[in-house]
Order: structure tokens, then sequence, then C-alpha cells
């Protein structure tokens, strides 16, 4: 079974991400908690500097959330939750990003629409499926 590595999961909202993600480079995963406790990954994804800053303009952008005729007759569920890991730097941080990506079903399953594209300078290739530049 695939592990993100993370802690979590916390609610997502502004208040839990300002106090309990850090200002560096990392890892999150957005998705949905279920009534019975079970975090559901929908989106990976990174930051190559703030963390926290990344999460709270995800939250603000509404990242992951449906749109507005799911909002009104049913659908998609919200996403209302996140994992999160702190990196050392952006190139650990991008390489934990592919292996989440590729481990959690890639474009086919998760909401990401494309493979992650490394941060500038990098030129290490990803690791699960040797594309360079994503």
């Amino acid at each position: 079974m695939a592990s993100l590595d993370m802690d979590g999961p916390f609610a997502l909202d502004g208040k839990v991400i300002q106090n309990t993600v850090g200002d560096s480079p990392g890892n999150f995963a957005l998705g949905t908690m279920s009534e019975n406790k079970r975090f559901a990954v929908r989106i990976v994804g990174r930051s190559d500097g703030s963390l926290q800053q990344t999460l709270l303009k995800e939250l603000k952008r509404g990242t992951g959330q449906p749109g507005f005729f799911a909002r009104v007759f049913g659908g998609k569920k919200r996403i209302n939750a996140f994992k999160f890991s702190l990196a050392r730097d952006a190139e650990a941080a991008y390489s934990k990003e592919c292996r989440n990506f590729h481990n959690f079903g890639g474009a086919s399953k998760l909401a990401n629409k494309e493979h992650p594209k490394p941060p500038p300078g990098v030129t290490t290739p990803c690791e699960h499926c040797k594309t360079k530049g994503g």
C-alpha cells in the first residue's frame, strides 16, 4: 500500500496551516477525510520555498474544490484535509513529489493533470519514470 510519509491529516483551514506548517520547502497532499477518519489523496504537490505560504495560496484559490453545479447538485466531495512534510531543499521536495505522484496513480487517479515539473536548475530525471523536466 502506498504511503505519503507525511504528518497529518489536518483540517484544511488557514489557522491550522499557520499554526502547524513550517516556512521551508516541503510537500503536501490535499484530500478528503471520510467520516471514519480515512484520508483519500486527491492532489500531491510541493513548495520550493515556503510550504506554509504555498498551502495558504492553494486554500485561497480553492484548489480541488468542486465547481458551482457540483456544489449545488452534489457530486465530488470537497477537499477538506491536508498532510505535509518538510524537505531539506527544493530538489528533495521534487523527488518526493514525483514518488507520491507515481505511487498514488499519477494523472489518471489524481486531480494533478500532469507530471511534476522540476524546480529551476534541477536536471535530475524523475527516478520513477526517468523523464527529465516532467
